[in-house]
This record gives C-alpha cells, structure tokens and sequence, in this order.
C-alpha cells in the first residue's frame, strides 16, 4: 500500500531522487512483483517452511535496518567518519573543514560578532552562493567582499553562508539558526537560483541527512516505516558512492577553471529544465521563505536572481529547444512571478550578464566557472555599493539601537 501510495497515486507529485528515477521506479515496481509472488507462494504452500523462511528474511531485515539507524544516529557526525552533511537543529550544514567550523566555503572563521567598523553582508543561498571556482579565494562571495574593499568607502565582510542543495526555505531555517546562535549581520543577499530553487521542496517531503547526504523522505510516518525504498538500508546502498566521493572532497562543486573539452549539455541541465518548466513547482515555500528572509531581525534584504541555463547559456538553450516543444513551455513564467511578488525589494536580475558572458559554466556543468564567479561578483558588488549602505551608516543605526 505504500508503494502504491508513494509512487502511483500522485501524493508525492515531484521525484524523491533528482537523480536515477526511473531506477527507483524500477524497483519499486519490482517490489510490488515480489510482493504478489510472496503471496502467492505462501498460500499455495504445502507446509510452513516458506512462511518461516521468509519470516525470518524479514526479521534479519529489520535487524539491519536498525543496525543501521543506529550507525548513522552515532557515527555519521563530524567528529566521526564524516559525510557531506550533517544535522544540526532544524538545518542541515556541509561537514567543517579546517578553515570554518560550520562547513562554509570559506578560508576564516566567522566571528559571531561583526569585526569594528565592518559592514557585514550575510549571503543566502545554495552552490551558486557556496562557490564553484577552482578556489574558494575565487569564489563569487570572495569576489564580492573583495570588490567591495577595493571599491567602497568603509570595511566590508561577506558572511559566505551559502549550503550546496539548499532550497529558500533551508535558506530561511540557516537564517533563523545563525541568528539563535548569535551570529550578527547588517544585511542579507540571498541569491535565487532559477534552475531549480521553485522545486527543490517537493510536497510531503523533507531532507535529512543520511549517510551524511541530504535525501528526501515522506513527512508522513506510514510510508517512511512502510515503504522499503525509504529504509536507511536501501539509502545506504544508493548512497554509497556519493558517500565514498565525499570522503575526498569530490562531492564538493567541482573546480571551475575555464571550460575545456568539448562542449555538450549536461542530462541533468535536461532534466532539471523540463522538471523546472513541465513539473508542478513550489511557488508557496519560495513565496514564504524569501518574505520570511525578508522580514527576519528588520535588516535589509536584497534578492540576486541567477538564471537557469537555459537562459544563461546560449548553447544550451539552442541544444534544449532542439530536444523538446518550445511550445510546452512558458519560459518567463518565473520572472513574471518574482516581478508580480517581490516588486517592493531591492533585487539585481544576472540573467543578462551572465547570458552576455562567454564560457561563464564550467564545460558539461550547471555551475558558473572562474570566470562566471568573477562577473557575477564584481556586479553584485557594483549593486551593493550603490545601496548606500556604507559602514559608517549601518554603525549608526546600531548606535541608535
């Protein structure tokens, strides 16, 4: 029943992998087959030996599975074998790593108060805010503090807290966290991906860790216990690999030094484009995490919009529009909406510059590569800097509070 309520019946209207679906849905149907077969067998049985074998297959199956929970409740944790996240409160972050504590893409610790006479700028968002250049040193948030310094008048810090896979609403509970624990801001930036941020909260769904990498599981508890595609087991063995990757840092954005080899369009720049336009998105979670964001602690709050490839990259969109029906799509959908929805915020649309950009991806990726990183870095910078928010001005506001 929770297979059929899972995967057939429309309950859960996106994918529970990005990736691999028809492989899950392969075994799902396979599952359901086993099943009847299991049935079957027992009925017509002669003797109780079936029934007893099986029995006992699926109590050494529950055995596992709780061997299993328990390894990753205990172990999977930074200070044990590790994984490409962990849970931590209501979010989940990247591993730490030599450099900062709470696993972001950065060469220094954050202090939890802003240095004297430093305006700091908290940055939202998931890989295209965390980086994707060869180097963090290169990386867009990097970019940016730097311009800004060279640029501005006063002292500026950018608070890198961008988390690879993360949807606004993940954007908005990382805001809340930071702020419990104490961290101090000036301001946000948070950085809306077109290519996949309206449908990374599937309905019915949320994302945990498992195996230290951030998976979807049904909310409701009947299909999480009933259904084996969801045991940590079954996770642990697709998950494997990605873990092992992890290990070596590989799971990382990959370097993005200027594009080589020959150019071709990822399947998952594909797929993703025609989940993004064709699929049901999520307009509700975008709508209230970005309104959230912008109304937590009263600071100011600036929207950057970075473009799906599609419209970022010329190829790609002639390579797509070779593929499928130009005519299925409403490709402005989106743009509409932020305008209709977020025209009181102060935002900056990158979809021109980057489509502007040669070579700005990384070659066969969905990433922006060195050179990308350092547009999109030097005119979000340019946009900051024309907001007026100078140090002097932000110290005396915190003056007067």
């Amino acid at each position: 029943m929770a297979i059929i309520v899972q995967d057939f019946s429309g309950y859960i209207p996106g994918c529970i992998f990005n990736q691999m679906q028809w492989v899950y849905y392969t075994i799902s149907v396979g599952l359901c087959l086993l099943l009847c077969f299991t049935i079957v067998v027992v009925l017509r049985a002669k003797t109780p030996r079936p029934l007893f074998i099986i029995t006992t297959c699926v109590l050494m199956i529950v055995v596992m599975e709780g061997a299993v929970r328990l390894f990753d409740r205990f172990f999977v944790v930074p200070q044990g074998i590790g994984g490409q996240s962990y849970q931590r409160d209501s979010v989940f972050l990247p591993r730490p790593t030599p450099t900062n504590s709470l696993g972001f893409n950065s060469e220094r610790e954050y202090t939890k108060q802003i240095p004297a006479n430093t305006t700091r700028f908290l940055f939202l968002g998931d890989s295209y805010t965390y980086g994707s250049a060869s180097h963090s040193t290169r990386s867009y948030c990097h970019v940016i503090e730097s311009f800004l310094n060279r640029n501005g008048n006063g002292r500026y810090e950018v608070f890198n807290a961008g988390v690879p896979g993360y949807s606004p609403l993940n954007s908005y509970k990382l805001l809340r966290f930071l702020i419990a624990e104490g961290y101090e801001y000036d301001a946000v930036v948070f950085s809306l991906f077109m290519q996949n941020d309206f449908i990374e909260e599937v309905p019915h769904t949320y994302r945990t860790p498992i195996l230290g990498i951030p998976q979807r599981q049904p909310r409701n508890p009947l299909l999480r216990i009933g259904h084996p595609l969801n045991s940590y087991l079954f996770r642990y063995i697709i998950t494997a690999p990605r873990f092992l990757a992890s290990r070596t840092d590989s799971d990382r954005p990959q370097p993005g030094d200027n594009p080589t080899g020959p150019f071709q369009v990822s399947e998952i720049a594909v797929s993703r484009f025609q989940m993004n336009y064709f699929g049901p998105p999520d307009l509700s979670s975008v709508l209230f995490s970005i309104k959230a964001m912008a109304a937590e602690g009263g600071k100011p709050f600036f929207l950057v919009i970075f473009p799906d490839q599609f419209f970022g990259d010329k190829r790609v969109r002639e390579e797509i529009l070779s593929r499928v029906d130009g005519e299925q799509y409403d490709f402005r959908y989106y743009y509409r909406w932020i305008d209709r929805h977020f025209a009181a915020l102060p935002r900056l649309d990158l979809s021109h510059k980057i489509a502007t950009c040669d070579d700005c991806y990384i070659s066969n990726d969905t990433h922006l590569n060195d050179r990308g990183n350092k547009v999109a870095g030097e005119v979000v910078g340019t946009f900051l800097l024309s907001q007026n928010l100078d140090s002097f001005h932000i110290e005396e506001q915190r003056a007067e509070k």
